[in-house]
C-alpha cells in the first residue's frame, strides 16, 4: 500500500482508475505515447500486479477441476475466480 501511495503522490494522482479497463483507457486517451511513457510503464506494472493473483486462482481452478478432480476445491476456486473477475473488470468491489 505505501508503494501505491508513493506512485499516486509522485504522479500527481493520475492512478485514480479502479479497474483494469479504466486504467488502459486512460493511457489510450492520453494520445502521445512518447511523452507519457513513464506513466504507461507504471500503469503496466500496476496491471501486472493486479493480474498475478487472478492468474494464480485461474490456474488453481483448472488444476482442481481437471487434474485433481476435486470438485469441492474447484467450486471454491471458481467462486473466488468469479469475485476476482468482477473486481478486476468493474468498480463494484
Amino acid at each position: 500500500m505505501p508503494v501505491i501511495f508513493f506512485i499516486c503522490f509522485f504522479f500527481s494522482g493520475n492512478l485514480h482508475a479502479r479497474s483494469i479497463p479504466t486504467l488502459i483507457m486512460m493511457d489510450i486517451h492520453d494520445g502521445d505515447l512518447a511523452a507519457h511513457w513513464p506513466k504507461i510503464l507504471i500503469h503496466l506494472a500496476v496491471v501486472v500486479l493486479m493480474l498475478t493473483p487472478y492468474l494464480r486462482v485461474l490456474a488453481s481452478t483448472f488444476y482442481f477441476a481437471f487434474i485433481e478432480r476435486n470438485w469441492r476445491h474447484a467450486a471454491f476456486s471458481g467462486f473466488v475466480l468469479i469475485i476476482t473477475t468482477i473486481a478486476l473488470l468493474t468498480t463494484l468491489v
